[in-house]
């Protein structure tokens, strides 16, 4: 379970890094408390249907021989309509679809939360914003480099940061909660709906933005072949869900007593707290559809071999469930941890 922590986790458990300062950041909500309250009912529901309903409760239960994610899916779905090659060629375009939008997300997310999250360096001193992306460069230049460890050995590693992550956007989360515990009637869809009612061509602008607090659900799924099912789920509505709940609010709590937190709401409590930042380890899991059978799709596609496409699909699938299949190692993006020492020093770990 720790390595699930580690690896599947760490790209929407740094979700909190931007997410709530893409919403507000962008002027079109104003800090009003029915805005908040709206807006973190929005997340709340958001995570419950995108990720617990919709990934943790259904889609995992779409193995192939205990394999999870796109190559997985399309060589069910192919298996299905074995009989029908019209549709099977549907299915296979619909297939490459999903890979065009998966490199989309593998070329975004590293960037957005390694550069999210060594921005806390600024709320420690502004003289460190003209470092923030070379720092940002050379940690991802080093992770990249460990990449070829693969899923499980680097989980290993990143586990426990990603444990005292959790606990830490946590302790913030209840840190500013403590203030104004009246923000935890959120959790009430009420005021999501009201808000949507209310205001629905901001809502329709915003919700770009409320989505990324899912960024990284597919993982879940991806990495299942990794972890398995169990693992996953238990870690999700046992650390995950509620760290990720608590912080969210705690955000919303710190916005109605101090609007101007909005720009880096994470770490403007952090260093009360000795708390700082923490990269993404999100893509371990993920990069490994990505750089391996998804790319693997393509090059065969292109070169003309789209009839015995699916059938080649399942088989990969079922090698690599069994361990047979060589996959290209994956992207592992590690964090950046930032602790305040006694005498007000700042340790880079």
């Amino acid at each position: 379970m720790l390595g699930a922590i580690g690896v599947v986790y760490g790209d929407i458990g740094t979700s909190v890094l931007y997410s709530v300062k893409e919403v507000f950041g962008g002027g079109h909500v104003p800090f009003t408390p029915d805005n908040v309250h709206g807006i973190l009912s929005l997340f709340f529901w958001t995570l419950t249907v995108i990720v617990s309903l919709k990934y943790v409760t259904l889609v995992l239960r779409a193995d192939n021989h205990g394999e999870g994610g796109l190559v997985a899916m399309l060589a069910l779905a192919a298996q299905t309509v074995k009989d029908q090659p019209r549709l099977r060629k549907w299915l296979l375009l619909v297939g490459i679809f999903g890979t065009c939008l998966f490199y989309g997300d593998g070329a975004i997310t590293p960037a957005i939360t390694v550069l999210g999250a060594v921005e806390g360096l600024e709320v420690i001193s502004p003289q460190f914003k003209k470092y923030v992306v070379p720092i940002t460069l050379v940690v991802l230049l080093l992770l990249f480099m460990v990449q070829k460890r693969g899923s499980a050995s680097i989980g290993r590693y990143f586990g426990p940061v990603m444990v005292v992550w959790f606990i830490a956007i946590s302790a913030l989360g209840v840190f500013n909660i403590v203030d104004n515990p009246r923000i935890l009637w959120a959790i009430n869809p009420f005021y999501a709906l009201r808000f949507i009612f209310e205001q629905p061509g901001t809502t329709f602008i915003i919700l770009g933005a409320v989505v990324l607090c899912v960024t990284g659900a597919e993982a879940l799924y991806a990495d299942m072949g990794h972890f398995g099912r169990r693992p996953i789920r238990v870690t999700w509505f046992t650390v995950v869900m509620p760290a990720l709940t608590l912080n969210y609010f705690g955000q919303g709590a710190l916005l109605l007593k101090n609007p101007a937190a909005v720009k880096k709401p994470v770490f403007h409590d952090g260093t009360r707290l000795g708390a700082g930042a923490n990269g993404a380890a999100g893509h371990a899991g993920s990069g490994d559809c990505l750089v391996g059978a998804d790319f693997w799709c393509l090059q065969r596609h292109q070169a003309g071999d789209s009839a015995g496409l699916l059938a080649a699909l399942a088989d990969f699938a079922h090698q690599r469930a069994r361990g047979r299949a060589n996959l290209p190692a994956v992207c592992q993006l590690g964090p950046v941890c930032l602790d305040r020492a006694g005498g007000g020093d700042v340790q880079v770990v």
